[in-house]
Parts: C-alpha cells; sequence; structure tokens
C-alpha cells in the first residue's frame, strides 16, 4: 500500500484547483489513496480532515454527506447522534467534530465545518436536494465537489440534476417518522426522490466525468494508490442537466423493463 505525506496531500489539493477559503463538499474513500505516512491508519480519517480544514482556512467551509436512512424504516432519527451509512470514516470524522453542525433532513443530510457552514445547513426543506435547499445554497455559493479516493460515480449532487429534470425512473415518496432535535421529540415527514423499484435502475455516472473533462472542468490527479478530483457544482450541474434533458435514460445502464 503505498504512503504520501502531508505535503503529497496539500500540492494535490492545489493542482486540483482547491484553494484557501474554498467551499468544498466531499466524498472519500480512502482506502483507495493508501496511507498517510504521519500518523496510524485508523487515525488517518482525523488527521486528513485536521489538514483538509487546515488548508481551507478560517474562510473556507468543509462539507460531507451524511445520508442514513433508518427514517424510512421507522427507526427515529437524532439530527445530532445519528450517524451516517456508507458515506465513509471521513465523513463520519467531519460529523462528530464539536464545531461541526448538520442539515435537518434525516435521508439526506450534510454536516459542514467553517465559515458557511451555517448557511448550508440551516435550511429545513421537504427534500435535501429542494430549491432553496441545501445543495441549491451549495450551488449558489460556489460549492466544488472533491473526490478523494472515491469515484463520480459517489457523487451524491447527481440528485439535485435528476429531481430538476423528473426523470421517470424516480418517483417522490413521503415519509412520516420520529425527530429528534436537541432532546425534542417530533413527528415530522420528508419526502424522498426514490428508485422506481419496478424498474431498477442502475445509473453509470462515469460519463459525466468524460464530459466534463473535455470541457477542461474535471481535475484529477493521483495521489498514493488512487486520485483525487475536483470540479465545481454549477459546472456539474449545468453538463448534467444538459445531457438528460435531451435523454433522461443517458446514464441509466440497466433497467428491469421498457421504460417506454
Amino acid at each position: 500500500m503505498k504512503k504520501f505525506s502531508n505535503e503529497d496531500f496539500r500540492q494535490v489539493l492545489e493542482a486540483v484547483n482547491i484553494y484557501p477559503g474554498d467551499m468544498v463538499f466531499v466524498h472519500s474513500s480512502l482506502f483507495q489513496l493508501g496511507r498517510l505516512e504521519s500518523c496510524e491508519t485508523e487515525a488517518m480519517p482525523v488527521e486528513l480532515v485536521r489538514l483538509m480544514l487546515d488548508y481551507l482556512g478560517n474562510e473556507g467551509t468543509l462539507a460531507v454527506p451524511t445520508f442514513s436512512f433508518g427514517f424510512a424504516k421507522g427507526i427515529p432519527f437524532d439530527r445530532q447522534i445519528t450517524s451516517s451509512e456508507g458515506m465513509g470514516i471521513f465523513s463520519e470524522s467531519v460529523r462528530k467534530l464539536p464545531a461541526s453542525l448538520r442539515s435537518y433532513h434525516p435521508l439526506q443530510s450534510i454536516a459542514a465545518v467553517g465559515r458557511l457552514a451555517e448557511a448550508i445547513t440551516s435550511p429545513d426543506t421537504g427534500s435535501a436536494f429542494d430549491i432553496d435547499g441545501s445543495f441549491d445554497v451549495m450551488i449558489g455559493l460556489g460549492a466544488k465537489l472533491l473526490l478523494l479516493g472515491a469515484p463520480i460515480q459517489a457523487a451524491s449532487l447527481i440528485h439535485y440534476a435528476e429531481e430538476r429534470v423528473e426523470v421517470p425512473y424516480r418517483y417522490w415518496k413521503m415519509f412520516t417518522g420520529i425527530y429528534v432535535d436537541n432532546g425534542e421529540e417530533k413527528e415530522r415527514t420528508y419526502k424522498f426522490f426514490a428508485r422506481d423499484l419496478e424498474l431498477d435502475p442502475r445509473l453509470n455516472l462515469y460519463p459525466i466525468e468524460t464530459w466534463l473533462t473535455e470541457r477542461n472542468q474535471f481535475h484529477k490527479v493521483p495521489l498514493g494508490n488512487g486520485y483525487v478530483a475536483q470540479c465545481a457544482f454549477s459546472d456539474f450541474i449545468e453538463v448534467v442537466m444538459q445531457h438528460l434533458n435531451d435523454d433522461p435514460y443517458c446514464l441509466v445502464k440497466s433497467i428491469k423493463k421498457d421504460p417506454g
């Protein structure tokens, strides 16, 4: 397993056009990168979060997905306590920081630290990807998508474009359940643009990387065993919506039955 240094990490951030003061939304797969040589393996996620925050500085903002799906199964959601599911240990490390703020949506929340953390976590919309919701606010504030070892297949921002186009392989579903916020328990209802399980669509997001690269809007460099990549939220949404409007199935690699 390849090792990389603190300085290697900082240089890679600069190489993919991440700068101090930026707002960065991170999807991560740290195992794909290898090992940070300055610390033991178990301490690597926390150390990378520290390095990231140090690099972004006081004017920067670090955000991560903290999605969890127990609310959809009748399990109470506690905004301060409920762990994320399948988002990686980097995301959990950010969520657990004392200064971290978490948005409201019980299925598709984000956690953030930094100057604009409150601005992007304060919206409480029916869907996390609604207009004026957290992701919409991040787009307006110039957020950048940063992939730390994770492929573009992991990019949850795709759901924003899917909702705007109202792709036919998803449908709106409402979930009502117990919601706990700062110890106060209430019954709340949120919406979710769910996959149509009869169609069972399987997405392939790798064409997005190609589209953005052709426009010189996707920056990708090696680090350790893997890669770090970056693109602007606004560029991602623009190119994806352009293709989805032309063909709403353009990112669906398989489907159970004829969608016509």
